[in-house]
């Protein structure tokens, strides 16, 4: 994500059509990466709930 933030900025500085295709294309690329990033969560949280759930009735001292 940092080294596309960084990409953005510097094709911003050009300041031109073509440069406004590029800065919607890499920031539609991030936001698939986040959404990517969000589906992985909550697939691990759907995982991590009924295991957790588990170690309760485990009554398991923490």
């Amino acid at each position: 994500m940092k080294q596309r933030l960084l990409n953005i900025n510097k094709i911003v500085r050009r300041r031109t059509e073509e440069t406004l295709k590029e800065v919607r294309n890499i920031s539609g690329s991030m936001a698939e990466l986040a959404k990517e990033v969000i589906k992985q969560a909550k697939s691990m949280t759907k995982k991590l709930i009924p295991e957790n759930r588990k170690d309760e009735t485990l009554n398991l001292v923490c």
